[in-house]
């Protein structure tokens, strides 16, 4: 096993509890939806990580050749009705580029917790795409401020986790002025 996926399969499940994956195929159905509709995965900060115009580009060309095979996956927003996608928005931005924002795709919607999309959203950046640090950062900002704003939970450290494994981390938050609003302190699930 390559030292890539030995590191995701380390941390991405120890992030989140397998109990958050255990059970997303309770429902499923696959529904057209407008491309203009299709919202980004809550937690994918596009704005402080951009897409990569290379793997759009590579997307696009892979389209082109053997059309798209409808293997998006996404929840409905319960507030509105709009998808929002688990993962794939380089793959959206592709088919934005080549069919046009009015064209409609088909997404796998499923009934997927704040938990499931983060941890789908981060399984495919660092499994799929082999993010670079500027991803591996992205990914960390949304599993600290989804913990942060009370979205998911961290399991605590185990017993025996050496103190020096556990870092003093400002938050991530925007705002946010070491000192000011909390005392700085150790960054666990009890904080």
């Amino acid at each position: 096993m390559d030292t890539k996926r030995r590191c995701v399969e380390e941390r991405v499940p120890n992030h989140l509890p397998d109990a958050a994956m255990s059970d997303t195929a309770a429902f499923s159905e696959t529904k057209y939806f407008r491309i203009d509709q299709i919202r980004p995965n809550p937690f994918r900060a596009i704005d402080s990580y951009p897409l990569d115009e290379r793997k759009v580009e590579a997307l696009r060309k892979s389209i082109r050749a053997t059309s798209f095979w409808d293997n998006l996956v996404g929840r409905v927003n319960e507030e509105d009705g709009k998808p929002e996608l688990a993962y794939g928005h380089h793959r959206l931005e592709a088919l934005r580029q080549e069919l046009g924002e009015a064209s409609r795709i088909l997404i796998t919607i499923k009934d997927l917790s704040d938990a499931q999309m983060l941890k789908i959203m981060l399984w495919e950046n660092m499994e799929q795409w082999q993010t670079d640090a500027l991803g591996d950062q992205a990914n960390i900002r949304a599993l600290v401020t989804a913990y942060a704003d009370g979205a998911v939970q961290l399991p605590p450290p185990k017993p025996k986790t050496p103190r020096a494994r556990l870092r003093y981390a400002p938050s991530f938050r925007q705002g946010y002025v070491a000192g000011r609003d909390r005392q700085d302190r150790p960054y666990t699930s009890a904080t």
